[in-house]
């Protein structure tokens, strides 16, 4: 997943938010895990600046190697459904090179991540990146299974966004999700990203929570 600073000029399509966590890792040593995100609008059939709908996409989420497998990242996400930024979010996404952030964004929309609706991502991935200010996400060659009929690749729903890293831990992590059949995603290849987007419902209910979570603090 690119770390991304969004140029001036995004602002108004694209809405940053970040969050950051401090907890106690090994050693007594603080640590920190952060999220960033954006929202912009997204019109995906008619065209019609008034026929539209919020995405929200993250776009970084790290956890600190000492404190991970810890359900921080699903925790990260969790506190953006308290964020009024996402309150009308219809489809959430994000690129990732690593199953757990995949596997957490699920969570976040409370979807079933051994069964993923490959079809909703084949039918709005195009038109979700397009309409990103974020150079990127825009740039990015849709790859898999799920946008080529004739890929032999073993990827399914992916994205060439020309990030080559280390993948030895996410590789690693990948097995493991193989070897549970937790994993619907197919192969990741160099310079590539597993790509998901879920459809969410938007959270009339915020305030509510708000006011809850105020009640109890």
């Amino acid at each position: 997943m690119n770390a991304v600073t969004l140029p001036r000029s995004a602002e108004i399509m694209c809405k940053p938010l970040q969050h950051q966590l401090r907890h106690m890792g090994p050693n007594s040593r603080y640590t920190f895990s952060v999220y960033q995100t954006c929202v912009w609008d997204y019109s995906p059939s008619s065209g019609n600046p008034a026929d539209h709908d919020s995405v929200g996409w993250v776009t970084q989420l790290v956890v600190d190697k000492s404190v991970r497998k810890r359900y921080i990242a699903t925790q990260l996400l969790q506190t953006l459904k308290l964020h009024s930024l996402f309150a009308s979010v219809k489809a959430v996404g994000l690129v990732s090179s690593h199953p757990a952030a995949c596997n957490a964004l699920a969570k976040y929309a409370s979807a079933n991540f051994y069964d993923i609706d490959l079809t909703f991502i084949r039918d709005h991935a195009e038109g979700i990146l397009a309409s990103s200010s974020i150079s990127y996400l825009k740039a990015a060659q849709l790859k898999g299974s799920v946008f080529q009929a004739d890929c032999d690749s073993g990827a399914v729903s992916s994205a060439f966004t020309s990030f080559y890293v280390d993948h030895a831990e996410p590789l690693e992590a990948l097995e493991q999700y193989k070897a549970k059949g937790q994993w619907g995603l197919g192969d990741l290849l160099d310079g590539h990203e597993f790509l998901v987007i879920f459809p969410v419902a938007p959270m009339n209910r915020l305030p509510i929570l708000c006011s809850t979570f105020a009640a109890q603090a």
